[in-house]
């Protein structure tokens, strides 16, 4: 309604008192700012979000959606269906609030044996483990065998494994172990701390640039409806610039959790 009568047919002061009326009530409106991505911090951009049953956005761009203040149930989904569902209350006011949510990979489903029409597939063959016995003696491993000429033979003990070739630095020559487990590859965190910094920094400008033009906007308040143009403009620069300093900051925020949690 307001942005209706702001255009350039309506006359000066109603234009004026319009545009100062729409800046207060967009200031009021609050909004939250959608985030996916996967279980190794890439962002996801092809996800649907619905808020209360109702499409809002098929992409995710990084930029805040407006909504009602209140309850609201929120899904996330993509072409395999709905992979998260998150309940907020956002407050009257409440601009740009983040809400992240992480896709998991799906497991991979087992795929089933190819068997040919009319044809009956036998399993293959088992192998014999069994160790064939000595025609003419017998008896198990461990006991006594009589010889030919009847005399009792004591058992053999198993011939003992060969010892492992000492290296240049085996401390124990001769003595076996387990190969020792690859290194990991770890990550540098100099780049999740800077990308950290840089986090930080841009929801920190978010919160002294809302302020600044929060206390703006009250002060068009006292010259309503007269308003310069320079000023109405002036409070939503500032607006503007407090959206993409977010967007900004939580974008880092999550490149720089990927990179130290490879790090360790």
């Amino acid at each position: 309604m307001y942005l209706a009568c702001s255009r350039a047919a309506c006359a000066e002061s109603v234009r004026q008192e319009c545009l100062t009326r729409h800046t207060q009530l967009a200031g009021d409106i609050p909004s939250i700012v959608p985030l996916v991505t996967d279980t190794a911090g890439t962002p996801r951009v092809l996800v649907e979000v619905r808020i209360d049953g109702q499409l809002v956005t098929s992409r995710i761009s990084g930029q805040a959606v407006q909504v009602d203040p209140g309850k609201h149930a929120i899904t996330f989904s993509t072409d395999d269906g709905v992979f998260a569902t998150r309940e907020v209350f956002v407050a009257q006011g409440e601009r740009n609030h983040p809400l992240h949510v992480v896709l998991h990979a799906a497991a991979p489903a087992a795929v089933p044996a190819k068997l040919e029409v009319g044809r009956k597939v036998e399993a293959p063959p088992k192998a014999d483990t069994k160790t064939p016995k000595a025609e003419g003696k017998k008896g198990n491993e461990g006991l006594a065998m009589a010889d030919d000429d009847g005399l009792s033979t004591p058992p053999r003990a198993p011939a003992p494994a060969p010892p492992r070739a000492a290296g240049p630095l085996d401390p124990h020559p001769g003595l076996e172990f387990e190969d020792d487990e690859p290194p990991r590859e770890h990550r540098s965190p100099a780049g999740g701390l800077v990308l950290g910094a840089l986090g930080l920094a841009g929801v920190g400008g978010f919160a002294v640039l809302t302020s600044w033009g929060r206390a703006d906007n009250r002060m068009l308040a006292t010259c309503s409806p007269s308003c310069p143009t320079a000023s109405v403009q002036h409070v939503r620069r500032l607006y503007w610039a407090a959206d993409a300093s977010l967007g900004a900051g939580l974008v880092s925020l999550a490149l720089s959790s990927w990179l130290l949690a490879g790090s360790f």
